[in-house]
């Protein structure tokens, strides 16, 4: 039997879509490391072929269900911001954990919780890549002077400061979820913005 294109474009969406609501569905009711391909195939009726078909693993499929438009976070100022304001803060930051307060066992079970290093790398590159564009906008300067950092070339500089904050931002929404979740989104956020933009936004850093 053969498709026409527009056919086979909607099957293989239909496809995905099927695989993206079984891992959502698979991921609330039980624990997200010891979930299997097959799982995830079964729950969406399709074979294990198909489901490589579509995508490589379990992460890849996990992370073509992260809506892409957290990225654009960092594109716009949150509503109500002063020009000001904005010049001094992370834009990703409160929306993201507003968006994570809504997903809660997603974030809890995979990015937060999975054990898998493949997971934990990508979701630390998906963090990492916002961290990076606000760090051009509140301080392209960092890293240009690196007189006290024995041996390290500004790129190096930058990269450590955006991961230093991305396990800054994690480990914060970690005990957000976990121990502090009765606190609102709005407070953690300025937590993190106190912590993270001091040294950062004047784009000069006091090396020990």
């Amino acid at each position: 039997m053969e498709f026409k294109r527009g056919e086979l474009d909607r099957r293989v969406l239909r496809t995905r879509h099927r695989l993206k609501e079984a891992i959502g569905e698979l991921i609330n009711e039980g624990d997200y490391d010891a979930l299997t391909v097959q799982d995830i195939a079964d729950r969406a009726d399709v074979g294990r072929s198909t489901f490589y078909t579509h995508f490589d693993s379990k992460e890849d499929l996990l992370f073509a269900c992260v809506p892409r438009h957290l990225l654009g976070l960092v594109e716009h100022a949150p509503e109500g911001m002063t020009t000001e304001e904005d010049a001094r803060r992370f834009r990703f930051s409160l929306p993201l954990l507003l968006h994570v307060r809504l997903q809660k066992r997603f974030f809890s079970a995979t990015i937060l919780g999975g054990a898998s290093g493949r997971l934990r790398e990508v979701s630390v590159g998906i963090f990492k890549e916002m961290v990076d564009v606000e760090l051009n906008r509140l301080s392209p300067g960092l890293g240009n002077d690196s007189a006290g950092f024995r041996g390290a070339t500004t790129k190096e500089i930058r990269s450590g400061h955006s991961r230093a904050i991305v396990g800054t931002f994690l480990g914060l929404m970690d005990w957000w979820l976990r121990s502090a979740e009765h606190l609102p989104a709005e407070t953690i956020d300025q937590i993190f913005q106190d912590t993270v933009i001091p040294g950062i936004v004047d784009g000069v850093s006091s090396p020990a």
